[in-house]
């Protein structure tokens, strides 16, 4: 009892500081935002102290480690605030950090890496940790990477003063549009827009053939638009979905795969799509719909892949629909509390608003029809619950971001982007395909053990660069790290939306990830396809050169999927699976050549696979009929 009195007044004044935080941005996104610098140390210091006072330190001993923890919160608050009430005195000082500014540098510096390995695990702590040491130790590494070497004090100059580091771009996001989104989508969680989406997937897809697991990849699609986070909306929709399709029939490590790739996808639905988007437009310097709209066809891609693999799982288990599907009419006159408010958001966006704006309009749309709900109306714990709970969901976002500046301010002081970009087209040889491959391996690698906005911020400045360099269209090649940063969760050894669903299921982790990842496989695909040909992103394609090059992608991922599950009409042999997936691969590449190759080998094995299975079925029926006779 003792214990949760003393927690009391700490759990307490952590909700206050959440609900002020998610007002401030609530305030500035409407009435203007501050300077860069004032509006992201605000954002920072109530990020630091949310963190270090409700994410517990490991240390065994709780009253030190509170001790511990409640110093972080300090040091990290007064290294904010310092910023914000030397603003003017820094101006003036510009590259010449005095005493003062390097102890709240370095204190800040410390603070934020322990808040990311608190909030995201250690291994973006330690990546920053590497770039510092490589910036120090810079004229006694090899000679390909090599530099002059940068002082301590010149570290805390970029890291902490300048606007490449800590307060740099990725936190710049963070403190903006991504907050905005992260209170909107806290506001439709906790209305009920999850199980409403969820009832709504069972409502369209239920009876079909294998219904559950296409429920279930539906609604991911749905909540993962709105969380933006693979393992979030694994948690929302997996309670519900995984236990319902292994009462369906399927094996339990199919529907945890099912579950984990579905919702690694959801980071890549529009309109929201996470963190990384946002990063992403700010990288571009494009207006946030260009890249929701590049997004839209790949999207679909990937979602339509792994609901065709389901499909053919289904075929081949011999699962039907059988889903207790709820009235989709009572289901659209409860949604219109989800529906009026994201229609706000997307119509705003296409218009070229701002996505704070959007937002904003949105967040109040929604809480305006939660007033006028007579069956669950609006209650002052609800609006607090929400606001709190937005800025703690914020948390690990923007320590991450935090950290990413720390790497950008690190990078850029020592000119290691440009020498990365020329040494690895150098390792590709110039070969485009060895290229992607190479580019391709790191965005998996930091995908393992970062979350998706930190793997795409590291990747975008060290690997971009060098497709762009080549030639391939910028918006393109961002596209693709991030691609395979998202895929990293559901990429062995370390696929952490395939851990988590597979918690959920009861399965065995390591094989749940292997299915995931050949649930997900098409998704690589995809990847090439559009940094290849970005007319699927949108970019630069007319009507027809769009439409020609989607359904190739679709009939070849269609063809991939069955490869995959080895399955079609009926079961399909090794070398059917390999011919299939060549031919597949051909068919998601654009290009008239590939396309009638591809369609060639298609219409060949597959035909043969229908007509063998008609003549199966013939045999079958009539063995019947002489057992009758």
């Amino acid at each position: 009892m003792k214990s949760a009195v003393t927690r009391t007044p700490l759990i307490a004044l952590v909700g206050l500081i959440g609900v002020a935080l998610s007002l401030f941005h609530i305030y500035t996104s409407i009435a203007g935002v501050y300077p860069a610098s004032t509006q992201r140390s605000i954002h920072l210091l109530g990020v630091l102290a949310i963190a270090f006072l409700s994410v517990r330190s490991t240390k065994p001993k709780r009253a030190l480690s509170r001790s511990i923890d409640i110093l972080f919160a300090i040091g990290g608050v007064a290294s904010c605030i310092y910023i914000i009430a030397s603003f003017q005195d820094l101006l003036l000082r510009a590259g010449m950090p005095n005493t003062t500014d390097v102890i709240f540098g370095w204190i800040l510096i410390i603070v934020v890496l322990e808040a990311a390995r608190r909030t995201i695990g250690p291994a973006m702590s330690l990546i920053a940790v590497v770039f510092m040491i490589y910036a120090y130790f810079g004229p006694y590494m090899p000679a390909l990477i090599s530099h002059r070497g940068v002082s301590l004090r010149r570290i805390v100059g970029f890291v902490y003063l300048g606007d490449q580091g800590i307060f740099g771009l990725p936190l710049g996001v963070a403190a903006t549009y991504v907050i905005m989104f992260i209170i909107f989508g806290t506001f439709l969680t906790i209305s009920g827009a999850g199980e409403v989406f969820l009832q709504l997937a069972y409502a369209i897809a239920g009876r079909w053939t294998g219904g559950a697991a296409k429920a279930a990849i539906l609604a991911s699609g749905l909540v993962g638009s709105i969380t933006g986070v693979a393992t979030a909306n694994v948690v929302i929709t997996g309670s519900f979905t995984i236990p319902l399709m292994k009462r369906s029939g399927y094996r339990p490590r199919f529907a945890a795969a099912v579950e984990a790739a579905a919702s690694t996808g959801g980071q890549l639905m529009p309109p929201v799509m996470g963190a990384t988007a946002f990063v992403m437009a700010e990288f571009l310097s494009v207006p946030y719909r260009t890249i929701a709209l590049a997004a839209i066809i790949p999207a679909l891609l990937y979602f339509y892949a792994v609901g065709a693999a389901v499909h053919f799982e289904a075929k081949r288990a011999g699962l039907k629909g059988g889903v207790e599907a709820p009235d989709i009419r009572g289901l659209l006159l409860r949604s219109y509390l989800f529906i009026i408010p994201m229609t706000i958001l997307v119509v705003q966006i296409m218009l070229g608003y701002s996505p704070m704006r959007a937002a904003f309009w949105s967040i109040v749309s929604m809480l305006a029809l939660r007033l006028l709900d007579r069956k669950n109306p609006l209650k002052l714990a609800d609006l607090y619950a929400g606001l709190a709970t937005a800025a703690r969901s914020a948390v690990g976002i923007g320590a991450a971001c935090a950290t990413a500046g720390i790497i950008i301010g690190l990078v850029n002081v020592t000119g290691l982007g440009l020498r990365l970009s020329s040494v690895i087209i150098h390792l590709a040889g110039g070969n485009s395909v060895a290229l992607l491959l190479l580019i391709m391996l790191t965005s998996l690698v930091l995908g393992l053990g970062l979350p998706t906005v930190g793997a795409y911020v590291i990747a975008a400045i060290l690997a971009a660069p060098a497709l762009i360099e080549v030639g391939f269209n910028p918006i393109a090649a961002h596209f693709f790290v991030f691609f395979f940063a998202m895929m990293a969760n559901v990429t062995p050894p370390v696929c952490i939306a395939a851990y988590t669903a597979a918690g959920i299921a009861g399965s065995d982790p390591v094989k749940t990830g292997v299915e995931a990842f050949k649930l997900a496989l098409a998704g690589f695909i995809i990847a090439f396809a559009f940094v290849y040909s970005p007319v699927l992103l949108l970019i630069d394609g007319t009507i027809v050169s769009v439409g020609l090059a989607t359904l190739s992608a679709f009939v070849g991922t269609t063809a991939l999927a069955a490869a995959v599950v080895g399955h079609f009409s009926s079961g399909l042999r090794l070398w059917q699976r390999i011919l299939i997936g060549v031919g597949a691969v051909l068919m998601i590449f654009p290009g008239i050549l590939t396309d009638l190759a591809g369609l060639l080998v298609l219409v060949l094995v597959l035909g043969f696979n229908v007509l063998k299975s008609r003549a199966s079925v013939r045999d079958s029926e009539l063995e019947v009929e002489m057992a009758a006779e």
